[in-house]
């Protein structure tokens, strides 16, 4: 289990193989759990949980630790120790704390979960004990004084004066004992090693559970066992008894012979061998539930193969758990008691035997078997009736599983009903918390759709201060043009005035200059015509000089015109730029007021909407409260159902491997019904072939009946007179015959009718043992099928089994005595036979003399006839003939009993021959019963043996009243027709 390496251990699925190096087969088994490294808490949860469990519900449990001393099995199962500061490699409180721990919350489960029923006080107790050199040492007594074992008084071992901590209320009390006792161990050194390679421990549990009203007890216990290491085992028994104390390793190898014993059914375990063995009675074969929890180290390939090799033993045991009640208690009490008592008898028997002669000595084996049988007949029915009591404990258990499914579903539907309206409250709040966020969404548009009303207003007025701002820096860019165009006018103007000015002066001078010029003119012809063409020039120079001062003029008209109508439009302009100016400042006002008002209702809103989410939020923190505290109660209750679906998972899981152990013993009980009816076809054709061969025995004993009869007739004509006595004589002895030849068959019949119903009733007892011992391996039950009379046949089968007790104290005394007796009268039977063949002799020379005085007679009724016929009357004459008629039939019926009597005599021979075979076999059939011994079933043997005595004793009286019942007839008819030949001699004389 731990520290697993690949080279020396290998793992596939559950199957765990050693190998050695230079060693190609490897050593392999079977598991039902590998763990690497595991924790305690990982080992309970997975393997060991069923089995506290069942110790809660009153079974013993048993957890059996052990491997080889290289592995850190001991620390596992007790815990860590410290050992001079240094810690052991394994860490952890130990396995028995954690069991211990575990078991005490499930008990409070058990007690909170029976509320609404009766509850039980529940007791625990633990025991911590050391076994070394088949001595006990108490580890929880601070002298650490040494202790014995004794038988309880419900057949279980418990341990004499041991300390006994409890009843536990706290675990830390415990763990301090614990670590106390942990450190009482022996780890001293010895010569052949350390003291802790020949140790071993036992830490128990007890429980006891008392029912609230005082009447149930449950008592159980929980061992858990350190086993001694198992590396030894590899070595020679002989050889290490030699080498080491011969007690040192008795309790290990007492152990694994025990292991041995128990695999086979011939031989009992002797558990007697070892203190450790008999205090692991009810673990290893016995009534309480077991694993064995195995350790594997790497590089140790002997210690490996040893583990492996107790896995294996420890796999083929089958133990019998029970549920320890007051019945189950009183049962073993009482197979305790008788034990005693037949050990008691069986040594006062040794001692007599000891003491005694031969004949003594001789019985003494007779009344052993016969004490074995008896403890085999009472183990049986101690057996039985714990079957029985688990068989209703069973039942009980699926009515309770029943009852706990029905709550299941019940709880189910709650939980299914709570969550359906958690889902409701869940889909209400969520439907509000959308109507809430569809009306603060309503909301919030309306807010957005104000604010953008109120944006889009801003905008506008924005808009058209904006427009009304441009349109005035338009009406400032015109006007300061317009300006810009005056002040150019007015330049121009004062240009234009000074160019006329200068054009004024140079007028003036040229007028001037003209003048001179013209004084000149005369003076200087010459220059006329330039002055001529200067003048012509100049005045086309003052015609455009004029019509530009009148362009000039113009414009300037013009620019006073534009300028007046600039002055008027700056007027216009300046008056609707204070009109607009007064509009701005209004409509800024209105933006301001707009804009406050904007921010109280954006302010508004934003309180609201935080009063709205905050409220949202509020309620959204609650309904999510409510729905984490739904969510955790559903999934509170997802987990509990989730565990008991898991619960119900693995029972089904149990139900279908108990519908497939069904199916098997279906099979086998159709397989069992073919080769019933096979036999029965047999008995039927047995039975057929007996009563062909019966009938032709008739036949052929009437045929010699008849042949006898037609023998001692003397001629045919007094055949032929006398048809109707013969036909009378042959049917009252054939109807005898068969009257009581069908007494027979009928007993024959109603005996055989009667072993074959035990024989059924047997075979499904035992097939409903079997079917129960798998029930019981896999640890699940579902009897639905079982037969409703089968209280009725189990107390039948009780009722037969202590008359059987009674007959077979006496059948064994009574076989060889009736065996002689048989013989002694086969032989008288076979010496009657033949002193009857003398008697049949005798009486058929008497017949021959009787034939000659019939003759005689015969003639002296025709001489009386002739003298009748004279002298008597006709009613006379009918009497005689009556009276004729009469003796011829004794006769017949006289030679019909002598024929028959030969038949009967032959047919007697052949019965004794067949009655001495039949003795022979049955004596050699028992010689071979008593040489298998123990091997074959004794019931079966006593009952063949009876049933054999039975019939042998049967027919030996049939025979006999046959022979006593044909002398008798055969001394009356012969006296009778003595008697009627008297009467007829006296009546004719």
């Amino acid at each position: 289990m731990s520290h697993i390496e690949s080279s020396a251990v290998d793992i596939a699925d559950k199957r765990v193989s050693i190998s050695q190096k230079g060693n190609a087969t490897p050593l392999s088994a079977d598991v039902d759990h590998v763990f690497q490294d595991p924790d305690e808490v990982e080992v309970l949860e997975q393997s060991i949980g069923p089995l506290l469990e069942a110790c809660i519900d009153g079974v013993n449990a048993c957890v059996l630790c052990g491997g080889s001393s290289n592995t850190n099995h001991a620390a596992f199962f007790q815990g860590e120790q410290d050992t001079g500061g240094v810690a052991m490699s394994q860490h952890g409180a130990g396995l028995a704390l954690v069991v211990l721990e575990h078991l005490l919350a499930l008990l409070h489960e058990k007690d909170a979960r029976q509320s609404n029923q009766p509850s039980y006080a529940y007791f625990v107790r633990v025991a911590f004990v050391e076994f070394y050199e088949e001595s006990i040492v108490d580890l929880l007594s601070p002298t650490q004084k040494k202790v014995g074992v004794t038988d309880t008084r419900g057949g279980g071992v418990d341990f004499k004066n041991v300390t006994k901590l409890g009843p536990i209320t706290s675990m830390d009390k415990v763990k301090m004992a614990v670590s106390q006792g942990r450190k009482r161990r022996n780890i001293a050194i010895t010569a052949h090693g350390p003291a802790s390679e020949f140790t071993s421990a036992i830490f128990r549990i007890y429980v006891k559970q008392v029912s609230a009203n005082g009447g149930k007890v449950l008592l159980s216990t929980f061992d858990l066992v350190d086993l001694p290491p198992l590396n030894r085992l590899t070595k020679s028994t002989p050889a290490l008894r030699l080498t080491e104390a011969p007690i040192l390793n008795k309790a290990l190898y007492a152990f694994e012979g025990v292991c041995k014993a128990s695999d086979t059914v011939s031989s009992f375990p002797p558990y007697d061998e070892s203190i450790l063995t008999q205090v692991l009675r009810h673990a290893v074969g016995g009534d309480a539930m077991a694993q064995a929890l195995l350790f594997l180290a790497p590089n140790d390939f002997d210690g490996s193969k040893a583990t492996l090799h107790v896995a294996a033993l420890l796999q083929k045991i089958q133990n019998f758990p029970l549920v320890h009640t007051d019945m189950i208690q009183g049962i073993r009490r009482r197979h305790t008691a008788e034990t005693v008592y037949l050990k008691t008898e069986l040594e006062s028997l040794r001692t007599s035997a000891a003491g005694g002669g031969g004949s003594d000595a001789a019985t003494f084996p007779l009344v052993e078997k016969t004490h074995e049988l008896e403890g085999r007949l009472l183990k049986e029915g101690v057996e039985k009736a714990k079957l029985k009591e688990h068989a209703d404990a069973m039942v009980k258990n699926v009515t309770e599983y029943r009852a706990k499914y029905q709550e299941l579903v019940e709880s189910e539907v709650k939980l299914r009903k709570q969550v359906m309206d958690g889902e409701r409250e869940k889909l209400r709040l969520s439907k509000a918390l959308v109507d809430l966020q569809l009306e603060n969404g309503t909301m919030l548009e309306r807010v957005e759709k104000d604010k953008f009303d109120l944006t889009t207003k801003l905008l506008n007025a924005e808009n058209d201060i904006l427009e009304l701002q441009m349109r005035e820096e338009q009406h400032e860019a015109l006007l300061k043009t317009a300006q810009d165009g005056a002040v150019q006018s007015a330049a121009e103007k004062k240009e234009l005035a000074i160019e006329f000015v200068a054009l004024k002066a140079n007028f003036v001078a040229l007028n001037n200059s003209f003048q001179k010029e013209s004084a000149k003119s005369q003076q200087l012809s010459v220059e006329l015509l330039t002055l001529v063409n200067q003048k012509n020039k100049l005045a086309t120079q003052a015609g455009e000089l004029e019509k530009f001062k009148l362009d000039g003029v113009e414009r300037e008209r013009t620019l006073r015109e534009e300028i007046e109508g600039a002055v008027k439009r700056e007027q216009e302009f300046v008056e609707k730029w204070g009109v607009e100016k007064a509009r701005g400042d209004k409509l800024y006002e209105e933006k301001v007021a707009l804009g406050f008002q904007l921010k109280s209702i954006s302010l508004d809103a934003e309180a609201r909407q935080l009063q709205y989410e905050k409220a949202a939020q509020d309620i959204a923190l609650e309904r999510h409260a409510e729905v984490a505290a739904l969510k955790k109660l559903s999934d509170d209750e997802l987990a509990r159902a989730q565990a008991k679906q898991t619960a119900q998972a693995d029972q089904l899981r149990g139900f279908e491997s108990t519908v497939l152990q069904l199916t098997r013993q279906i099979t086998d009980l159709e397989r069992m019904l073919t080769k019933r009816t096979d036999e029965i076809a047999q008995l039927v054709e047995t039975t057929a072939r007996q009563a062909t061969e019966l009938d032709a025995e008739r036949n052929e004993f009437r045929a010699k009946l008849l042949q006898l009869m037609g023998e001692g007739v003397p001629s045919a004509e007094a055949t032929d007179e006398r048809p109707k006595e013969k036909e009378a004589l042959v049917t009252e002895l054939v109807r005898s015959f068969q009257a009581k030849e069908s007494e027979t068959v009928a007993t024959i019949e109603a005996l055989k009718h009667h072993s074959a119903v035990l024989g059924k009733r047997f075979e499904a007892l035992h097939l409903f043992s079997l079917r129960l011992k798998r029930i019981l391996e896999d640890n699940h039950v579902k009897c639905d099928d079982i037969p409703d009379d089968m209280t009725k046949w189990s107390l039948e089968f009780a009722d037969g089994k202590d008359a059987a007790e009674n007959v077979l104290k006496t059948m064994e005394a009574k076989y060889e005595s009736t065996q002689q007796e048989l013989r002694l009268q086969l032989e008288k039977n076979i010496h009657m036979a033949e002193a009857y063949k003398g008697m049949l002799g005798d009486k058929e020379r008497n017949q021959q003399a009787l034939q000659a005085q019939l003759a005689s007679a015969t003639a002296e009724r025709d001489r009386l006839r002739e003298i009748l016929d004279k002298y008597s009357q006709g009613n006379a004459n009918e009497g005689v003939k009556q009276m004729q008629e009469t003796l011829l039939q004794q006769i017949q019926d006289l030679r019909n009993l002598y024929n028959s009597k030969q038949d009967n005599g032959s047919n007697l021979s052949r019965e004794v021959r067949e009655l001495q075979k039949e003795n022979a076999e049955l004596d050699a059939k028992l010689l071979g019963e008593e040489a298998k011994g123990g091997g074959a079933d004794p019931m079966k043997a006593v009952e063949e043996t009876e049933r054999r005595c039975v019939e042998l004793t049967t027919k030996t009286i049939m025979l006999t009243e046959e022979v006593s019942s044909l002398k008798q007839l055969l001394k009356s008819t012969a006296a009778k027709y003595q008697r009627r030949i008297e009467e007829i001699e006296a009546q004719y004389r």
